[in-house]
């Protein structure tokens, strides 16, 4: 939901979906408090916040719009029907 709002999502490498995660910023290791405080530290800029939120807009535009996901759907249906 994050992404489809424009915010960039911070998810752990364990749990967190790091596979869903923009390439504009990584996941964060489950306890790497200080690559979680950089994250934190990065996104405290407004400049860097919206470009980053552009780039999770996009991301989620491009992967998981309405589109996409009924695509991959049928798809799956498909290869189970």
């Amino acid at each position: 939901m994050s992404m489809q709002l424009g915010v960039m999502p911070l998810v752990s490498d364990r749990g967190g979906l790091p596979e869903y995660q923009p390439q504009e910023l990584r996941s964060v290791g489950a306890d790497d408090t200080t690559g979680l405080a950089t994250a934190f530290d990065a996104l405290a800029d407004p400049a860097v916040a919206a470009r980053l939120g552009a780039a999770a807009a996009r991301h989620y535009a491009q992967r998981f719009a309405v589109d996409h996901a009924a695509d991959r759907l049928l798809d799956v249906i498909g290869c189970v029907y």
